[in-house]
């Protein structure tokens, strides 16, 4: 089995407080801070509880956390690119909440040769508690903000009803399944592979080439780079050999396929060998007995909705926007088919996703995310296990003021700052926030970035 880094830091953790400590005693750690933040990565991690060890041990011995500084945003460790935490534990006692939890933000350079005066005076330190995001799980990573900001976003957090989605994965075969159109041919496209869009050997070494490939396969689609907070910059085009009907196993037959589709199959024979190993060592669904070799992870009807609030998955802070049906020079509007790197909730009429979307941006949900997920990463689909986006009410003014307030905002008719201030009094109006509340947000979320 694989074993991760934050797995042997768990285990050298709990095997240190064990073995070095007597009921009372304290130990410093140095850890990733994804233990604190990481959605599954950490939960283990988070029981802060010695287990029984029998003959010696017949009851559970509990560990408390006393402070935690996140150095995340320093990189203390020269050419090391993990986001690093220190960290207390006092063996015998329990963990009470909040703990003191203290970030780290440096305004300048910083050397490894700097003594701790040094660094203390090139950062700011921002003084925050840590708790648990789920107040009936204690095991649930932590929302790590200001006392009174952490009382307003209460009001926010549960399970949304909304499903989000990761978008299309190719397996590792980008560069054969993101093209280049270079003719219109009628019913087809003269198509060229683009091998500098994935990073599999096998397709860059052999590099581009030219087929025909039948127009209805080929759809516009959009990677995490061309996301934008209101917007979209530039999209591509993707093959898209799938049916649109429930997954996983929805990839066009082969018989069909080569019945109807004929250029387009005889276009994917040229990659079988590569598509095939890439299928098997990569995806998470494909099955060589009910799958065709082209077949790609993470496509349904969902896929083929006409409208998406989308995000980045990697992202400095939240950027979202609507994707809409796009010609991209194929002839026709299509529904973009955004790659995996790029989350979504599908919607059928363009009001629910643009109310979605308003949501998403809002400094409301910016301050949720960057309380409790790990820096630069953490946007998955899962953030709607923790931040309760209502569902569209066309009776609501509300709903319709912010639905409207996010079509301002992709069409740049306006300040955008003028926009986003309205959004957040919508939001926080939709969400049962006070004025007060509202501007204790603002505060936590300036001090936090």
């Amino acid at each position: 089995a694989r074993i991760s880094r934050d797995d042997i830091s768990i285990l050298m953790t709990y095997v240190a407080a064990d073995q070095y400590l007597k009921n009372g005693g304290t130990l410093g750690f140095i850890v990733p801070q994804s233990l604190f933040k990481s959605h599954r990565g950490g939960y283990g991690f988070r029981r802060f509880t010695l287990p029984k060890r029998k003959p010696e041990r017949n009851e559970e011995v509990p560990l408390s956390v006393g402070r935690v500084t996140d150095l995340s945003r320093l990189n203390p460790f020269k050419n090391v690119s993990n986001q690093t935490a220190v960290f207390t534990f006092e063996k015998g006692e329990s963990t009470e909440f909040p703990v003191p939890y203290s970030i780290w933000n440096p305004n300048e350079s910083i050397s490894e040769k700097d003594t701790l005066e040094e660094v203390i005076n090139k950062v700011e330190i921002a003084d925050v508690v840590g708790e648990p995001v789920n107040e009936d799980n204690l095991q649930s990573e932590w929302l790590t903000l200001e006392p009174k900001a952490i009382d307003a976003v209460r009001k926010i957090l549960g399970e949304s009803d909304l499903t989000a989605r990761v978008g299309v994965f190719t397996s590792g075969g980008d560069g054969a399944y993101h093209v280049d159109l270079n003719e219109d041919r009628g019913e087809r496209f003269l198509i060229e592979n683009l091998p500098k869009e994935g990073r599999q050997r096998g397709i860059r070494d052999r590099g581009a080439i030219e087929k025909e490939v039948e127009k209805e396969i080929i759809y516009p689609t959009v990677k995490g780079r061309h996301i934008n907070r209101w917007g979209r910059d530039g999209a591509l085009h993707l093959l898209l050999p799938h049916e649109n009907k429930r997954g996983p196993h929805n990839g066009i037959p082969e018989p069909k396929m080569r019945k109807e589709y004929p250029k387009a199959y005889q276009y994917f024979q040229e990659w079988e060998e590569i598509l095939r190993e890439t299928r098997e060592r990569n995806s998470k669904f494909y099955d060589s007995d009910k799958d065709p070799f082209y077949v790609l992870d993470n496509v349904g009807e969902y896929t083929f909705a006409p409208y998406k609030a989308a995000w980045r998955e990697i992202s400095q802070g939240v950027q979202s926007t609507v994707l809409e049906p796009l010609d991209a020079g194929i002839g026709e509007q299509k529904p973009v088919a955004n790659t995996h790197k790029v989350m979504f909730i599908p919607f059928y009429e363009q009001e629910p996703a643009h109310f979605t979307c308003g949501i998403m941006n809002s400094a409301l949900t910016e301050l949720i995310i960057r309380g409790y997920t790990e820096a630069l990463t953490g946007l998955s689909p899962h953030i709607l296990e923790t931040v309760n986006i209502p569902e569209y009410d066309d009776s609501s003014s509300n709903h319709q003021k912010l639905a409207n307030l996010s079509m301002e905002a992709h069409e740049g008719s306006r300040s955008i700052s003028e926009i986003e201030e309205e959004v957040d009094r919508v939001v926080a109006d939709i969400w049962g926030l006070s004025d007060d509340e509202l501007e204790d947000v603002w505060q936590s979320l300036e001090e936090l970035t």
